[in-house]
């Protein structure tokens, strides 16, 4: 499994739409890993927890995706 080496974007240089493009990439790459991540699961593990003070995994998996809606949201 090859996985993607992706750096936060810095929104010092560049203009506005390289930046908004940077942006996009760094979503589509960090999206990209994160189901890889959790491809290499096996489906009955999504309703486990590893310590009793942690959520179950499919926490986790749903987490990931409303933060990036929120995030986006904010940022219009």
């Amino acid at each position: 499994m090859d996985y993607k080496v992706t750096k936060t974007v810095n929104l010092v240089k560049g203009t506005r739409d390289d930046k908004r493009e940077e942006i996009l990439q760094y979503f589509r790459d960090t999206w990209e890993i994160d189901e890889q991540i959790f491809a290499s699961l096996k489906p009955e593990s999504f309703y486990m927890r590893a310590d009793a003070l942690r959520h179950p995994i499919i926490f986790y998996y749903g987490h990931t995706a409303t933060f990036y809606i929120n995030k986006l949201v904010i940022s219009k």
